[in-house]
């Protein structure tokens, strides 16, 4: 799987160069160079599955042979160890609930997956020399900051650099 920029003016990428890069150097988002949708077997697959058996099978079609399976189940596990239910509205009607982790925030699904992406990655920036498992994390945020104190939760070897009152839009 390579990933593109949305942007359209930078050469692809891989898994691990997207994510180290964050914004790819045209200034554009990395998203994978094509989106097929999932086979019908992979779908059936899903119906009843756990969290952990669909988040395999979707990550393992939107990164093909970038992370096999049991780095996929070991990230997901990882990543996802809180509850995130689908709750019945009505008859034939039903939501994710995606406010339940540490933050109770939609967004710590996605930051918490990126995080054990880059721990599964090996994504670490070296401070020191001296200190070659410590990582420093870049963030630029407007008000959401409890983010940083997850990531530190999630591993002590981690320095945040936080970059706030940035608005990028016009």
């Amino acid at each position: 799987m390579r990933f593109v920029s949305t942007g359209g003016d930078a050469a692809p990428a891989d898994l691990r160069t997207a994510l180290f890069q964050g914004l790819a150097p045209d200034g554009g988002l990395y998203l994978p160079e094509s989106l097929v949708p999932l086979s019908s077997t992979d779908i059936a697959s899903l119906r009843g599955a756990s969290l952990e058996h669909a988040a395999v099978v979707i990550g393992r079609h939107l990164l093909g042979d970038q992370l096999d399976d049991e780095n996929l189940r070991e990230l997901f596990a990882e990543a996802l160890d809180f509850p995130i239910p689908v709750v019945a509205l009505e008859e034939g009607v039903y939501i994710l609930e995606l406010f339940h982790g540490p933050t109770a925030a939609f967004k710590d699904i996605a930051a918490r997956v990126l995080h054990q992406m880059g721990n599964v990655c090996d994504l670490g920036v070296s401070t020191t020399p001296d200190d070659p498992d410590r990582k420093t994390i870049t963030h630029a945020s407007s008000l959401h900051t409890e983010i940083q104190v997850e990531f530190i939760r999630m591993g002590s070897d981690m320095d945040i650099l936080e970059f706030f009152g940035f608005h990028f839009y016009p």
